[in-house]
């Protein structure tokens, strides 16, 4: 029981955690002289990618309350709740590579440099 709140609160960190880093890149992005071109399609990106978030929030809240579903049961099902946790830490992924992938296809190499140098440096912080 304890190793499925310690998940559950991970995942809640982590997640928290992407939208801090999702600000600091947009933020990043302002200072790599990106075209106009660039400017709207990132915006886009951001865009989904922002109402691709709110959406797995939502479905995130759904897992939770499932979670607590079977945690009210006689028998606590494991493998259901694992199967629950990781299809939405696999949604996750997904959408989170899907957002890098596209991005990458927007920026050119030294811009991407750029913003990977941006971020090893608040990484030492």
């Amino acid at each position: 029981m304890k190793k499925i709140l310690l998940c559950l609160c991970l995942l809640g960190l982590l997640s928290a955690d992407s939208w801090r880093d999702l600000n600091e890149l947009h933020k990043g992005l302002k200072e790599v002289d990106l075209s106009h071109r660039q400017e709207k399609e990132i915006k886009e990106l951001f865009k989904q990618y922002h109402d691709e978030l709110k959406q797995w929030w939502h479905n995130n809240e759904k897992v939770d309350g499932l979670i607590m579903h079977y945690f009210t049961k006689d028998s606590l099902d494991t493998k259901k709740i694992k199967a629950q946790m990781q299809a939405n830490c696999d949604r996750k992924i997904e959408m989170d590579m899907r957002f890098l992938k596209n991005l990458h296809a927007i920026l050119n190499a030294k811009q991407r440099d750029k913003i990977s140098h941006e971020f090893h440096e608040h990484d030492d912080d």
